[in-house]
């Protein structure tokens, strides 16, 4: 029921908070709420007015004592200490004479009697002395039975004078030797102290990182800690002590909001337990591992455009295997709810703009499985798709909300909150983001390496996520191993003076602005208000580490005294400091979790570890390098056609002479006429010439027609109806055509298929181990799935036996001595591909010319597109046979269209124009080949469109145009493609 969602306040010293935040039910329906709650219209009105004294206890009742902690209110308090948020009327009656008319208004620091739970008598105060290695949790624990208690011992022993005349002032530091005040508590031989504290999964390993001596890492609960905890994934990949030995914990879904998990969302979580998955990208962590999905794949788009021809991108090195393959699995799965939720409040920007009114003021946002919500800080009307509380503060969209999304969004449209930012995961799997720029000050407190692992977790989401172009963040003291992810908008600094300083200037001149526009920085962005971006700052200060704390301290004045004009944000980190924490505090446990005492929140935390940052940023470094590189051989091969090629089907350079050694009569080359004829007539240069059609010697080609004496029959088979071979499609949408049986794949050809493409792209097979290893599979389970394949592919006609023998039977396995598991005779369009491409260079000419139309016959669109939702991350781990086929599709593509248009034969031309511009969208090689098309056709002004908007003028960042590579600024001018003259004429 919403009601049971919606939380008071404590009065706070910052003005945009989270209002009346918290979880709202899985059901759509949340128009109207069916429960009293404080504050509620029909919530009871307790009379009196004193504020100031300590309740007075009605004899008959017997009661707990609770001070009121920072962010508490009667409902959490209830649902905390009495089982359910609804007995909040029994706590105001009982404080009748401190509540007054206001049972929704708390102070820090108030005494509240609490009802006892029935069966307990009250105890009296008494004493302890502090051992060495006690924290005030621990205490807690023992002395009143609950660890989240240790607010109550803080606050009756403050006035204690400690040995060397010190106070306690941070529940995180106390020393051996104190005394300490335990406050009445109760007890019962009958019934069990009520525990809310979250502990850490039962089979989570404990961080191995020392706690501060002393320390009370423990935090005040906001919900009760679910009955059953799920053991916590592996995280086996090797890393360093201390911050990444911790494993994130597993949060679990609660009985009443259980949904029934998609395929995709099964497989990512078999996936989750692979000892080369990054935890940091997981749980809550997939929204950081979509983001990084979308960027990753635009910088390969941008690798792929500067490719010359002959060449491959540069594949990252093996030690970032782990990252890229979790990005793979888990962010390929994540990315859609991404952009659907950067669509969605892009949307919302857009019809306030359209509507002349301000944004909605969000301060988080709730991703479940079938909805997103947005809690606002102050009530508001959002459009449909959304569907509100009675309250206006929190609206629903439900998973078909895109309909709802108009379908002219402009693609310029602003992102309003560009420092949304996840902060961790509900025990029923909600994912929590907050708006950091609503909440302006953020302090983080609790344990320091969890609370370092979140820091850095916040500037990687900001580096990457879509909402967040155009971000600056200035990390100081804290997160330097994420400034890689992208330079462009993570800076990070030793000391706070320079960053904050500047920080500090740019608020004042972006309040300056909003009050001259009259509007907040959110509605000004969002509307796109006067002639310049507003663009979001975040200071992520580690105060711990940082001596200079003067310049720190004035921003987090102006931004609590401006809030919503400064366009920044800034989150201090200060876990060992003695001063009372500023602003929202997120505080951190020993066991991963995040509380958020305002809202009410307990989650499992997002948390990056130094080395997976460090991944991340290395293999994202490494994206931006545009330098290709050489397309690898296989050394292994010493007969039959792949002793002739390279990965991508080119004829080795020993096999060949260069293109202008015209000595060898015999030797042919499959573009035969002259350069010049060649460049003038298509979009290719004298380097691409040289690259992709030297001189082939007639002995190489009559060894490579030997080396692979059934290639016609096998390309005939292949197009032919009743192939009795089983026939594998990976240059296109993977599918598989088999004589097996059907019903041994049923419900997981997906699955089965990917097995499949894995196997026959092994030219030696795979042993049982490296199987189990691609897949993250046991032994047994690898063998049950092989058997699965065995039986789908049937029986070898050649042979008699199975396509897929045993794998002591098989033919690797006698050679190698070991068990191999290979597929026998079955046709595979890539291995096709690259042997007609292999015949028709070392034929030559217009023989040569008809093999590479053949192969490019064999391609049905981009090479293993269509992978199952989380499948795939083996090519990621492995030689990246995708990109050498990708490079390999454009390279034949750009042979036949020159031929072509140098001969005058347009059509076929433009069909292999074509399709290199379908597989590969970004080449920019297929682009110009297209626009030479287009130019001989006299389709003139298309060319120029495809020129202009499409190479010129392309960007795929969203932001102004790169420069042009050498080779396109040398076909453009030669062909003088953009001569006004010309056009002219």
């Amino acid at each position: 029921m919403v009601g049971m969602a919606i939380l008071l306040f404590t009065a706070s010293p910052v003005t945009a908070q989270l209002a009346n935040a918290a979880p709202l039910p899985a059901s759509q329906n949340v128009t109207a709420s069916s429960v009293a709650h404080p504050g509620s219209k029909s919530a009871p009105q307790a009379k009196g007015t004193s504020h100031g004294q300590q309740a007075t206890t009605p004899a008959a009742t017997h009661t707990v004592k609770h001070t009121v902690q920072p962010g508490e209110t009667l409902w959490s308090i209830a649902r905390d200490h009495l089982g359910s948020g609804e007995r909040y009327t029994e706590i105001a009656a009982l404080n009748h004479d401190v509540l007054g008319n206001k049972p929704g208004f708390l102070k820090p620091g108030w005494t509240l009697h609490l009802p006892a739970p029935a069966g307990q008598t009250s105890t009296s105060e008494h004493t302890v002395t502090v051992h060495a290695g006690q924290t005030l949790s621990g205490i807690a624990q023992k002395q009143l039975g609950d660890a989240n208690r240790y607010p109550e011992i803080e606050a009756a022993s403050k006035a204690i004078v400690q040995p060397g005349g010190t106070h306690l002032t941070n529940p995180n530091q106390i020393g051996a030797g104190w005394t300490l005040v335990i406050p009445g508590s109760t007890s019962s031989d009958h019934v069990k102290p009520v525990i809310t504290k979250h502990t850490a999964p039962k089979h989570a390993p404990a961080p191995k990182h020392s706690a501060p001596k002393h320390s009370a890492p423990a935090t005040p609960p906001a919900v009760p800690a679910p009955t059953h905890q799920a053991p916590a994934p592996k995280a086996t990949h090797e890393t360093p002590a201390p911050s990444q030995t911790h494993s994130t914990p597993t949060p679990t879904q609660s009985a009443d909001q259980q949904t029934v998990p998609h395929e995709a969302q099964l497989d990512q979580q078999h996936a989750s337990s692979a000892p080369w998955m990054l935890t940091g990208l997981t749980g809550a962590g997939a929204i950081l591992a979509g983001s990084a999905w979308l960027t990753l794949r635009r910088r390969r788009r941008t690798q792929f455009r500067a490719r010359r021809p002959g060449r491959t991108i540069a594949v990252p090195e093996p030690e970032l295997a782990p990252v890229e393959k979790t990005i793979t699995v888990v962010g390929a799965t994540s990315a859609p709810t991404v952009e659907q939720m950067d669509t969605l409040l892009r949307s919302l920007a857009a019809h306030a703009t359209d509507a002349g009114l301000a944004l909605p003021p969000v301060a988080a946002v709730e991703l479940g499985t079938t909805q997103i919500v947005v809690h606002l800080s102050s009530p508001s009307s959002l459009p449909e798709p959304w569907e509100g509380t009675d309250d206006r503060l929190h609206w629903v969209c439900p998973a078909d909300g895109l309909a709802g999304v108009p379908a002219d969004l402009d693609q310029d449209q602003p992102a309003p909150y560009p420092l949304l930012v996840t902060i961790g995961s509900s025990d029923d799997d909600r994912v929590w983001l907050l708006n950091c720029e609503d909440l302006a000050a953020i302090n983080l407190t609790g344990d320091a390496t969890y609370a370092r692992d979140f820091a850095r977790y916040l500037a990687a989401e900001l580096a990457l996520n879509p909402w967040s172009a155009g971000v600056t963040v200035d990390c100081i003291g804290v997160a330097s191993e994420v400034a890689g992810l992208n330079p462009e908008r993570v800076r990070y600094h030793d000391a706070s003076g320079d960053a904050a300083a500047e920080a500090v200037a740019d608020a004042v001149a972006m309040i300056d602005r909003a009050e001259a526009q009259q509007v907040d920085v959110a509605t000004g962005r969002g509307s796109k208000a006067d002639d310049d971006v507003w663009p979001a700052r975040l200071l992520l200060v580690d105060a711990d580490r940082t001596a200079d704390r003067k310049v720190v301290d004035q921003l987090l004045d102006l931004v609590e005294q401006h809030s919503g004009k400064t366009g920044t944000a800034i989150v201090v980190s200060a876990t060992q400091s003695e001063e009372p924490p500023t602003g929202t505090v997120l505080n951190l446990s020993s066991t991963g979790r995040l509380t958020m005492p305002r809202a009410g929140l307990d989650l499992v935390a997002v948390g990056l570890t130094a080395d997976e940052a460090k991944g991340c940023a290395t293999l994202f470094a490494n994206s931006e390098v545009l330098d290709d590189v050489e397309i690898p051989v296989d050394k292994d091969a010493t007969d039959g056609w792949r002793s002739f090629t390279n990965e991508a089907g080119a004829l080795r350079e020993e096999h060949t002479k260069p293109r202008e050694d015209r000595d060898d009569e015999t030797a042919e080359s499959v573009l035969d006429a002259e350069d010049a004829d060649y460049v003038a007539a298509a979009a290719t240069t004298e380097e691409d010439l040289k690259a992709l059609a030297p001189q082939v010697p007639a002995q190489v080609r009559a060894d490579i027609e030997a080396a692979d004496p059934t290639l016609d029959d096998d390309v005939t088979a292949w197009f032919n109806d009743d192939c009795p071979l089983p026939r594998l499609t990976l240059l296109g949408p993977i599918h598989a055509r088999t004589h097996g049986s059907a019903v041994a794949v049923a419900k997981r050809k997906p699955y089965a298929t990917e097995l499949l493409a894995y196997l026959a792209t092994r030219p030696y097979g795979a042993t049982p181990a490296q199987l189990a290893e691609a897949f993250d599979l046991t032994e047994g389970r690898a063998r049950s799935d092989i058997k699965m394949v065995r039986d789908w592919l049937g029986v070898n006609p050649r042979t008699g036996k199975k396509h897929l023998p045993n794998a002591r039977e098989s033919a690797a396995a006698k050679c190698r001595g070991v068990g191999v598991y290979e597929v026998e005779d079955i046709l595979v369009d890539i291995d096709l591909f690259r042997r007609l491409r292999a015949r028709g260079e070392a034929r030559g000419g217009s023989e040569g010319i008809a093999d590479l139309l053949r192969a490019l016959q064999l391609v049905d669109g981009r090479p293993f597109d269509q992978m199952r939702p989380g499948g795939g991350e083996w090519l990621a781990g492995g030689d990246r046979i995708d990109h050498h086929m990708n490079a390999a599709i454009v390279d034949v593509a750009h042979m036949v269209t020159t031929s072509c248009l140098e001969s005058g034969d347009l059509v076929r031309a433009r069909a292999a124009a074509e399709i290199a511009t379908a597989v590969a969208p970004d080449s920019e090689i297929a682009k110009l080949d297209l626009v030479a098309v287009f130019e001989a056709e006299g389709h003139r002004a298309d060319a120029e469109r495809i020129l202009r908007d499409e190479v010129c003028n392309r960007s795929d960042d969203g932001g102004a145009p790169v420069e042009l590579s050498e080779r396109t600024e040398a076909i453009i001018r030669n062909h003088e493609w953009l001569n006004p003259d010309r056009a002219a004429s």
